[in-house]
């Protein structure tokens, strides 16, 4: 493909993402991106601290593009409460400074086409890097659901269902959330990890594989268990570089920040720890265990503990595997599906990240008994469109806990195709059946 008619995709791509930044309402759509980016951003432009904001000076920036009334889940009219304070590292704060330069309207319309950039960016990444585990290398027809996600409306024109087929991906464009970032920085990680011998270029992808993984630590509920297996694995196999481009940019990121606000990181760490507790008030609607536990036992961890050990206890095998052969690749779709299940502090809009199990899936399932792989494929395409569609109803009739079956039903099928996979395994070992 050259680069003229690569270009014209991308465009052609970018197209649905366009029109949907153009026709975003600043006082009710973007408002993550208005209290996590925007609005921090704007308080440090302003000289004040975002940790501890001065109350008037937050009105006078947010209140012309905020609802008045409350929060229909939190019942509060910040997602930090009656009053304002930013909840992100400030390092994640100083880089929305240059969308804080500008209106809160075009600021937004700026930062969805970017997230639409960055959707196609870590799909294509994510498609790339599970094609290296299977044969033959995927076509054009394997990333068919890639083109589904990312340009084409056809198929839910056709229902009369607005929705850009995945709706995880949508909900996050409209509230202007993060959750993309983190699987665009995922997919990076995953594309970088797998081995390519001692071609050119193997150093600089084992530091920029580093410096990626802590670029996504800020939403750690997201990302921890891949940080504890990509250590893990490091450390195994003593690839030096990535362990240090991963600790000294987290050292950067955090400590560089001091030079111009020397309190950041205390006021940060206490905000994080003593008064925020958004694990807690958001139970009730988060998309794991825990929001499904909290439903169904009026409140109670037993049932939510229960289950996230068990779900844990499935990637045993996986990342002893991983470990010792030294390939993070292997473990870390099947990482972020259980990542999803055991964390407190899910929402629907963080299970974008799911879209990278689902590229290994997709190609993974090709790589069975071609009879197989028509019901594998067609089970995936039902959980990427109408299974995700039905469940965003949920969501908003405050029932959003239930979009747990997105994670716990992708889990399932990883286990239909691990266990189809098996006897491929057993003749002929390969690096990604070892999962």
């Amino acid at each position: 493909m050259n680069k003229a008619l690569a270009a014209a995709v991308v465009l052609l791509l970018l197209a649905p993402y366009l029109w949907l930044a153009l026709s975003l309402e600043p006082t009710t759509n973007g408002q993550d991106f208005l209290e996590n980016g925007w609005l921090p951003a704007r308080l440090i432009l302003a000289g004040d601290n975002p940790y501890q904001p001065n109350q008037a000076t937050v009105h006078q920036l947010a209140d012309r593009y905020t609802l008045a009334t409350s929060d229909p889940i939190t019942q509060q009219q910040f997602n930090s409460g009656r009053d304002y304070h930013a909840i992100y590292p400030y390092w994640a704060l100083l880089a929305a400074v240059p969308f804080a330069t500008l209106d809160f309207p075009l600021a937004l319309r700026l930062w969805t086409l970017l997230n639409g950039l960055l959707l196609l960016l870590g799909g294509y990444l994510a498609f790339r890097a599970a094609g290296r585990s299977f044969a033959p290398a995927p076509t054009w027809q394997t990333h068919l659901p890639l083109l589904l996600l990312s340009g084409g409306l056809a198929l839910y024109l056709l229902a009369g269902v607005a929705y850009f087929v995945y709706r995880p991906a949508i909900a996050n464009l409209y509230i202007g959330q993060h959750s993309i970032i983190i699987f665009a920085l995922l997919a990076l990680v995953y594309y970088l990890s797998h081995p390519v011998g001692q071609a050119a270029g193997q150093a600089s992808r084992e530091v920029l594989a580093g410096i990626a993984l802590a670029l996504a630590t800020f939403k750690p509920q997201l990302t921890g268990l891949v940080v504890l297996l990509a250590l893990l694995v490091w450390l195994r196999r003593r690839s030096w570089r990535p362990i240090l481009s991963f600790v000294l940019t987290g050292l950067l990121l955090n400590l560089a920040p001091l030079l111009l606000a020397p309190t950041s990181l205390a006021d940060w760490l206490k905000v994080s720890f003593s008064g925020q507790q958004q694990a807690t008030r958001m139970a009730p609607v988060a998309t794991s265990w825990w929001g499904m536990s909290y439903n169904l036992t009026g409140g109670g961890w037993l049932l939510a503990g229960g289950l996230s050990l068990l779900t844990l206890a499935l990637l045993a095998r996986p990342w002893w595997v991983a470990i010792n052969s030294g390939l993070l690749a292997n473990a870390l779709p099947l990482t972020v599906i259980v990542g999803l299940l055991i964390s407190p502090y899910t929402l629907v809009y963080d299970q974008v990240v799911l879209l990278l199990p689902f590229a290994w899936l997709w190609l993974a399932a090709g790589a069975t008994n071609p009879r197989a792989a028509i019901y594998l494929r067609a089970s995936l395409l039902l959980w990427l469109t109408f299974l995700s569609v039905l469940l965003g109803a949920f969501v908003e009739s405050r029932y959003g806990y239930r979009t747990v079956i997105q994670t716990a039903s992708l889990l399932l099928l990883y286990g239909v195709v691990i266990y189809l996979r098996q006897p491929a395994t057993r003749r002929e070992p390969t690096a990604a059946a070892t999962t």
